[in-house]
């Protein structure tokens, strides 16, 4: 039919449905339509080879709905201006076709949707782009193939990225660096082979991103695995102001980090995610945050790391900047393999501000929490298996951890050390405030340290309410003030070192065998019971 959008006059039925319009040219009463409209009306030949670019811009400029039918459409730099319009198609079959560099659609209107089409390309750019302050847009059940950037948040707000599909992209959804977005979610996509990161936020401290929300998303991998690239996070961000990201599946990512939190600037909860076989480098962690001032909380995640072949990571790292605020990492399960050992738990230093490691199961690990130098750090309630090293102070140069509580956890089968710190011949400061309180030690506990060259500065340590069972056995060495050894039960274990105070402890024959009878405390001499009062 005809269209006539310049009318002067209108005739509607009694819904309010324009049915007539008298046309500035003519004059005549002339039909017209007033749904969406098809882009086949306006020249659109959809065969893969024809330019489309001219139909969908007029198709567009009715500022009604569009209906993109089965085809491949070939159409560059397309815009979306019109406040409250939609562009739709039948699903995967409604190929759009960007070929050329820029060949993006923009998005300049607020409450526009674009939905269930197929957007594919091989130039380097090319997508979506959301800029010049649009509010309230939609992209859903947008299968993305090949090409650049493919979601491009410039400035706007209120976005929604749903059930979409993004293949072999370049980037999934980023923000441009300069701009900030507020309002972001992304739920229910999936991502496989990708070529970059699938969420980016490239944003600046002056200026954040606010309220992002990943969840519900199932990563299938980076294109470069098993080999390492930086661009291969599933998250990578730097300074958005709150951000959650929860109940994804990722598997397969290459990058430095699976999620990278760069100066992060609110609060961050990471929880009920499974990470499963990531790449990434050793301190930097699966999760890495680089600097934070805000809390962070990281719950209820699983991370598994089956394949042998990979290089040692930890699950959780923020070993590199300042971290001003608290730190939870609690109810995770981080699972390695029991052939190379090539995962670990939680790598931490530099926290200005206390850190909570508490009832995560850690096993088949080669550490399940590493110290550098952290200060207000509480492990307790954890259960840690099958690991080579439990809780480890592994610093030989630099300051000291300080006010380390670990508390009521239970170690078994640990092949070197339950909880152990290293001599510190250069360093500037030794262990401090430990308190070693209700654990169940299997293997050895050491506590060591020469500090900064000198001797005897160990100090303001308990150990206390431990039960040592397995022939495990336990030393402090190196001891300054105010250490005591309390309450403790020993059975079938060695001492290597007795601290300065022994009080009320329990041991058994091997023990007392050894001559560690404890000072006010129960021992056995064969068969019998005895107190020894010193």
């Amino acid at each position: 039919g005809e269209f006539f959008w310049d009318a002067t006059s209108v005739v509607t039925d009694n819904g309010g449905t324009i049915i007539q319009a008298t046309s500035v040219t003519t004059g005549r009463w002339i039909r017209v339509h007033s749904g969406e409209v098809n882009v086949r009306w306006f020249g659109a030949k959809g065969d893969g080879s024809t330019l489309d670019t001219g139909a969908f811009a007029n198709a567009l400029a009715t500022g009604k709905d569009v209906y993109i039918p089965k085809g491949d459409y070939v159409s560059h730099a397309l815009v979306m201006s019109t406040a409250g319009q939609s562009m739709f198609g039948d699903g995967y079959s409604s190929n759009f076709i960007q070929s050329t560099s820029n060949s993006y659609i923009y998005v300049s209107g607020s409450h526009v949707n674009i939905e269930n089409i197929r957007v594919t390309g091989t130039a380097a750019n090319g997508g979506i782009i959301i800029k010049d302050g649009s509010k309230g847009l939609d992209i859903k059940d947008v299968y993305f193939y090949q090409g650049g950037q493919r979601v491009w948040l410039w400035a706007c707000t209120n976005v929604r990225v749903l059930n979409c599909t993004f293949d072999n992209t370049s980037y999934g959804i980023i923000q441009q660096v300069g701009y900030a977005s507020d309002n972001v979610l992304v739920d229910g996509c999936i991502s496989s082979d990708m070529n970059a990161d699938f969420v980016e936020a490239n944003c600046e401290n002056a200026s954040p991103s606010k309220n992002w929300v990943i969840t519900n998303n199932h990563y299938l991998g980076h294109s470069s695995y098993p080999t390492s690239v930086t661009e291969g996070r599933f998250v990578g961000i730097t300074a958005v102001e709150n951000v959650i990201i929860s109940n994804n599946v990722v598997e397969k990512a290459a990058g430095d980090a699976a999620i990278h939190l760069e100066a992060a600037l609110g609060d961050v909860i990471i929880d009920s995610n499974v990470f499963d076989n990531c790449l990434t480098t050793y301190q930097d962690g699966i999760i890495y945050m680089l600097s934070s001032s805000e809390a962070t909380t990281v719950s209820n995640n699983i991370f598994k790391r089956s394949d042998s072949t990979l290089p040692n990571a930890m699950a959780f790292s923020n070993t590199s900047s300042y971290y001003s605020d608290e730190t939870i990492f609690i109810g995770n399960r981080v699972i390695g393999n029991g052939v190379t050992k090539n995962l670990g738990g939680v790598n931490t230093a530099f926290n200005g501000k206390a850190m909570l490691i508490t009832n995560n199961v850690f096993e088949d690990l080669s550490k399940a929490v590493n110290l550098f130098s952290s200060n207000s750090v509480k492990i307790s309630d954890n259960i840690i298996l099958d690991c080579d090293e439990g809780v480890h102070y592994p610093r030989s140069s630099g300051g000291g951890s300080t006010y380390i509580d670990v508390i009521d956890n239970t170690f078994r089968n640990t092949t070197n050390n339950d909880i152990y710190t290293i001599t510190n011949t250069s360093g500037t400061g030794p262990p401090t405030y430990w308190n070693v309180i209700g654990n169940r030690i299997s293997k050895k506990l050491t506590i060591t340290d020469s500090g900064a060259g000198g001797v005897n500065n160990v100090s303001n340590c308990v150990v206390m309410n431990n039960v040592f069972e397995y022939g495990a056995t336990y030393s402090i060495a190196g001891l300054g003030s105010r250490t005591q050894w309390v309450n403790n039960i020993m059975l079938d274990s060695v001492a290597t070192n007795v601290p300065q105070t022994v009080l009320r402890n329990y041991a058994d024959d091997a023990a007392a065998a050894t001559g560690n009878i404890p000072i006010y405390g129960l021992y056995r001499n064969g068969s019998v019971v005895m107190v020894r009062v010193t």
